[in-house]
């Protein structure tokens, strides 16, 4: 949900001081998952809202200690 909300048009038209901007598409999500046995829950979870995006996922540290997931998310835009 964080990366949509990162993603959302409203707030890259801002950002950009544009009126409109073009179509946002994801192109590719890298997910760090640190616990083995949280990678179907975190599978399913990006599935759902990101079902046409591919995905790779990876048993890894993460940034901090106190995280379990981090996900890294690239993203297109026409303009």
């Amino acid at each position: 949900e964080n990366i949509l909300r990162l993603a959302d048009r409203e707030r890259i038209n801002g950002i950009l001081n544009k009126e409109k901007a073009g179509s946002l598409h994801c192109r590719l999500l890298r997910v760090y998952i640190k616990l083995r046995k949280d990678f179907d829950e975190v599978k399913d979870i990006c599935e759902e809202l990101f079902p046409e995006v591919p995905k790779v996922f990876i048993q890894a540290d993460v940034c901090r200690n106190n995280l379990l997931t981090e996900i890294e998310a690239e993203f297109i835009m026409d303009f």
